[in-house]
C-alpha cells in the first residue's frame, strides 16, 4: 500500500494519516498485585463530622 501524502505511515493496522504512533505493549512475566481497602463508612462519618464540628472561625466550610 502506498502513502497519498508525507502525513501518513503504513502500520499493521493499516495506514495513519497523522499523529504520534501509538504506543505497543507487549506481555511480561511480572506479577502485579493490587489491593483496595474496605471502606469503613462510620469512620468517614466520625472524620467528616470531627472536621466540620471543629472548624474554626476564620475557616471557611
Amino acid at each position: 500500500m502506498i502513502c497519498p501524502t508525507p502525513l501518513c505511515r503504513e502500520t499493521p493496522g493499516g495506514i495513519r494519516k497523522v499523529g504520534r504512533q501509538p504506543k505497543v505493549y507487549e506481555p511480561t512475566d511480572t506479577q502485579l498485585t493490587v489491593s483496595i481497602p474496605d471502606r469503613r463508612h462510620e469512620f468517614l462519618a466520625d472524620l467528616l463530622l470531627d472536621a466540620v464540628l471543629t472548624e474554626g472561625p476564620d475557616e471557611s466550610p
